[in-house]
C-alpha cells in the first residue's frame, strides 16, 4: 500500500438528489515526461480509454496535459464499485487496439494542424522550453508516434498505474467511496506518486522567423515567456491577471486582436501573446506588453475578482469541470481560499520583470529577416526567478454534504404554434437560469450577442447564444429569484424586431470555431423566398427556467408559472411561404476550412428527429455513432450536426472539416450509418429514453445540459408535432429522400 494518507489522495463531494456522479483519476504521466517518445502519454490515454471504456459503459473520457493524464467516468448510483474495479485492473495492450488507436491519433494530429494558430503556439512552446519537457507536443507528430512501440506503451502503463489523486462527486458518502477503493487494486502499488517533471533549467530566447504559409497573413507576431511558480500563488491569481490584461487590451489599444494565454504547471508556467492569424506589428505588440506591466489598481482587482467568481460558479455547475477544479487543487499542491490584491500585485511585478526580449521567444512572419534564437540557463542569470517548489500535499476542504433541499422538479407547458415554457431545478447550482428560444427565419439572418437587448441581463450575466438551425438560443443567469422574474417579464414585453436593426459583421461572430461557422454556412446553402416586410423580425417562441433545488418550492413554481406566459408573442405565419421555394440550391460555399455537409429532409418534426440527432455522437451507447465511423474512416475527428426549419419543412444536417479528397465520401458514410441505426432502432430508443435529461432529470451532468435538453423537450413536444418515438420512420424518410451535399471550399482569410 502506498505510504501516503488516503485522505490526501481521495476527495469526495456528496450531492444528494442526484442519481449519477463522476469520478476523476489522475496519473502523473504527462506530455512533459522525457523518458518516452513524444506523444506517449496521449497514446496511452487513447489505449486505456479503448480497453477500460468497454467495461465502463463507454463513459470513460480523458485529457492528457503536460504534468499528467486525467480520466473521467460518469457514474450511475450502482456503478461506483464496478468502475473502481475497472480502474484497478491491469491492462494487456493487444496489437489490434494499438494500431487502431495509432491510426485515430494520426487523424487527430492532422485535424489539429488544420488550425494554423494551434501549430504556431505549439512551435512557440517548444522553442521556449528548449525542445524538451514542457515544450513537448501533447499529441506528438506522425513521425514521433511511429516510434512508440507496443512494449514501450505497456511499460509506461505499468510504471505509472498508481493514481496521484481520485475525486468523486455524487450521491455517495465518503466512507463508502473509500471502502470501495480499498477493496480494489487501485492503491496497492509501492511507488512515488508525487513524481512530477522537474524543469531542466534550460529555456529558449530570441527571434525565429515563421514561414508566411504557416500563418496565411503577411504580418504575424507572437511571443512566449516563462512565468514563475511562487509559494501561495496558484492558477486563480493568474486568472485575475488574465482578466485585467484582456480588459486593458480592448480598452487601451487601437489593435485589439491579440490573444493572451497563460498556463501554470507544477514547476514553471508559460505566458504567450499572439496576433491571432491577423496582421499585427511590433509597435502594437510592445504597447501590449507595456499595459501588462502597469500595476493593477483596486477597482480593476475587484472587477476581475467578480468575473472570476462568476466563471467559477459556472464551472461548478458542470460535473466534469467541477471535478477538474478539485483535482487541480490536489495535483498542483497549492490551495488558496482567498485571493488578496497584494499577492496579485507582487506576482505581477515578478512577471513584469520577465516580459522583455531578453527572457522571451518571439516568432515573426517572413517579412522580418533576422533570427537570434538561442538556448540559455536562467538560473545562472536570474537565480531567484524560479525557486524550488516544495512537494507538499494539501488536503482540499470540501463541504461534506450539501443541504438536502428538494428533489429536482420538472414542469412543461405548451400553447401550440411553437409557444411553450419549462421549469426545472438542479442541485448543481445556486444561480437562476433563463433560456430564450428565438426564431430568426423572418429576419433572414441569425442574431448575435451584440443584438441582444441589455435590459434582459442588466441584473444578471449573459452566458452565451447558441444556434439550432434558424433558432438562436440565448442563455442568461441571475443571482436572485427577483432578478429572474424581472427578466422574464422584460423578455415578454420587448420589441424583438429591434434586434435586426443593428448592422453587424457576421464573420466576426461566426468564424471563431468550427461548429458556429458550419452552422452559419449551412443556412447560406438554402434558397429562401423574399421576406414580407411585416414579418421582418425575430420571434420569441419559448422560455425555459432552471432554479436551484433549494428554491424548488410550490410557491416559487406557482409565481414563475404566472409570469412565464403573461403575454402571447408574435407568431410566424408559415402559410405565407411557398414550400417549393425552400431547397438546397448552393452546393459550394466559401469558408475558412475545407469540408462537407449532408442535408436531409425530414417527413415531420418529432422527438425521433432529436433522438437521431443525439445518436450521431451519443456517449454511453451500445450502437455505432456517426462520429466514431468518421474517425475510423479517417475523414475527420469530429462532426457538427443540427436540426433546421424552413417554412413548413424540416431538415437535419451533419458536417465535417476534412481534406478536399474526402468530401465526396462523407455522404456514403452517412447513409451507411443511418442503415446501422435502422438495425438497432430499439437500442437507440432505449438509450435516448434512459439518458436524455427531461425523461430523468436526476441523471443530468450539468446545468447547461439539463436546461438545454428540457428546452428542446418543450419545443419538440408541441401539440402539432408527433410525440411518439419511432426512429425507423425518421430514418426511412431520410433514406427515401435525396440527401443533398454542400461543399465548403477553403478561401484565404
Amino acid at each position: 500500500m502506498i505510504d501516503r494518507p488516503i485522505d490526501s489522495i481521495v476527495q469526495v463531494e456528496t450531492i444528494p438528489h442526484l442519481s449519477n456522479g463522476i469520478i476523476s483519476v489522475c496519473y502523473n504521466f504527462g506530455a512533459a515526461n522525457d523518458e518516452y517518445p513524444i506523444g506517449t502519454a496521449h497514446f496511452l490515454e487513447h489505449v486505456v480509454c479503448n480497453l477500460r471504456g468497454k467495461h465502463m459503459k463507454n463513459t470513460l473520457k480523458a485529457e492528457t496535459r503536460r504534468d499528467g493524464t486525467y480520466y473521467y467516468a460518469n457514474l450511475l448510483t450502482d456503478d461506483l464499485h464496478s468502475n473502481m474495479i475497472s480502474f484497478g485492473k491491469n491492462l494487456e495492450i493487444d496489437k489490434e487496439t494499438f494500431y487502431t488507436e495509432r491510426n485515430i491519433i494520426d487523424r487527430e494530429i492532422a485535424q489539429f494542424r488544420l488550425n494554423k494558430r494551434n501549430v504556431t503556439l505549439e512551435y512557440l512552446q517548444n522553442l521556449l522550453f528548449a525542445n524538451q519537457g514542457y515544450g513537448n507536443s501533447i499529441l506528438g507528430s506522425s513521425e514521433t508516434i511511429k516510434r512508440i512501440t507496443l512494449n514501450k506503451l505497456q511499460q509506461a502503463f505499468v510504471k505509472y498505474r498508481t493514481p496521484s489523486s481520485i475525486v468523486v462527486i455524487g450521491p455517495w458518502e465518503k466512507e463508502k467511496v473509500i471502502e470501495s477503493i480499498i477493496s480494489t487494486n487501485f492503491l496497492t502499488e509501492n511507488m512515488d506518486i508525487n513524481y512530477f517533471y522537474n524543469f531542466s533549467g534550460k529555456l529558449g530566447r530570441g527571434i525565429k522567423i515563421l514561414p508566411e504559409e504557416e500563418t496565411q497573413c503577411t504580418s504575424f507576431i507572437a511571443g512566449a515567456w516563462p512565468i514563475p511558480r511562487v509559494a501561495g500563488i496558484d492558477q486563480r491569481h493568474i486568472n485575475i491577471l488574465n482578466i485585467i490584461w484582456n480588459i486593458r487590451i480592448k480598452k487601451y489599444l487601437a489593435y485589439t486582436g491579440f490573444r493572451l494565454r497563460t498556463n501554470l504547471y507544477k514547476t514553471i508556467g508559460i505566458l504567450t501573446l499572439d496576433s491571432n492569424e491577423i496582421n499585427g506589428n511590433k509597435d502594437d505588440f510592445s504597447n501590449c506588453l507595456k499595459i501588462f506591466k502597469e500595476p493593477i489598481n483596486t477597482k480593476e482587482f475587484h472587477q476581475a475578482y467578480l468575473k472570476l467568481n462568476i466563471e467559477e460558479q459556472r464551472l461548478m455547475e458542470d460535473l466534469q469541470s467541477r471535478v477538474q477544479i478539485i483535482a487541480n487543487q490536489i495535483d498542483t499542491n497549492i490551495v488558496t481560499s482567498e485571493i488578496r490584491l497584494e499577492d496579485v500585485l507582487n506576482y505581477q511585478n515578478k512577471v513584469s520583470n520577465i516580459l522583455n526580449i531578453k527572457n522571451g521567444v518571439y516568432i515573426l512572419s517572413s517579412n522580418y529577416k533576422e533570427e537570434t534564437y538561442d538556448i540559455y540557463e536562467p538560473r545562472n542569470e536570474i537565480p531567484k526567478l524560479f525557486p524550488e517548489i516544495p512537494k507538499t500535499v494539501h488536503n482540499v476542504q470540501l463541504n461534506k454534504q450539501q443541504k438536502v433541499g428538494e428533489p429536482p422538479i420538472y414542469k412543461l407547458k405548451t400553447k401550440g404554434n411553437g409557444q411553450y415554457y419549462t421549469i426545472v431545478s438542479s442541485p448543481l447550482t445556486s444561480r437562476f437560469h433563463l433560456l430564450l428560444r428565438v426564431d430568426c427565419r423572418n429576419l433572414g439572418r441569425l442574431i448575435v450577442s451584440k443584438n441582444i437587448p441589455k435590459e434582459i441581463f442588466k441584473k444578471g450575466v449573459f452566458e452565451y447564444v447558441r444556434y439550432e438551425g434558424w433558432h438562436a438560443i440565448i442563455h442568461l443567469s441571475y443571482f436572485t429569484l427577483e432578478s429572474l422574474k424581472e427578466a422574464i417579464s422584460i423578455s415578454s414585453q420587448l420589441n424583438w424586431g429591434d434586434m435586426g436593426t443593428n448592422e453587424i459583421e457576421l464573420n466576426k461572430y461566426f468564424n471563431f470555431n468550427l461548429e458556429t461557422e458550419i452552422k452559419s454556412k449551412i443556412l447560406k446553402g438554402f434558397k429562401r423566398p423574399p421576406i414580407p416586410n411585416l414579418l421582418n423580425t425575430p420571434i420569441l417562441l419559448g422560455k425555459s427556467v432552471l432554479i436551484p433545488n433549494r428554491e424548488a418550492k410550490t410557491k416559487v413554481v406557482e409565481d414563475l408559472d404566472s409570469i412565464l406566459f403573461n403575454k402571447v408573442t408574435l407568431q410566424l405565419d408559415s402559410n405565407l411561404y411557398d414550400e417549393k421555394e425552400f431547397k438546397v440550391n448552393k452546393t459550394i460555399i466559401g469558408a475558412k476550412f475545407s469540408g462537407v455537409a449532408i442535408v436531409g429532409k425530414l417527413s415531420a418534426f418529432s422527438l425521433s428527429c432529436l433522438a437521431l440527432q443525439e445518436a450521431a455522437f451519443g456517449s454511453n451507447n451500445e450502437f455505432p455513432t456517426l462520429e466514431e465511423m468518421v474517425r475510423n474512416e479517417g475523414y475527420s475527428y469530429r462532426i457538427v450536426q443540427s436540426l433546421l426549419t424552413m417554412g413548413n419543412q424540416y431538415y437535419i444536417y451533419w458536417g465535417i472539416q476534412c481534406e478536399p479528397e474526402n468530401r465526396n465520401k462523407f455522404k456514403g458514410l452517412v447513409i451507411n450509418w443511418l442503415k446501422e441505426i435502422l438495425k438497432c432502432e430499439k437500442v437507440v430508443e432505449e438509450w435516448f429514453l434512459t439518458h436524455w435529461s427531461p425523461f430523468q432529470p436526476q441523471y443530468h451532468r450539468s446545468v447547461f445540459q439539463l436546461i438545454r435538453e428540457v428546452d428542446r423537450m418543450g419545443y419538440y413536444t408541441q401539440p402539432e408535432f408527433s410525440e411518439k418515438l419511432s426512429i425507423s420512420k425518421c430514418v426511412e424518410s431520410l433514406l427515401t429522400e435525396s440527401l443533398e451535399e454542400i461543399y465548403f471550399e477553403q478561401i484565404s482569410s
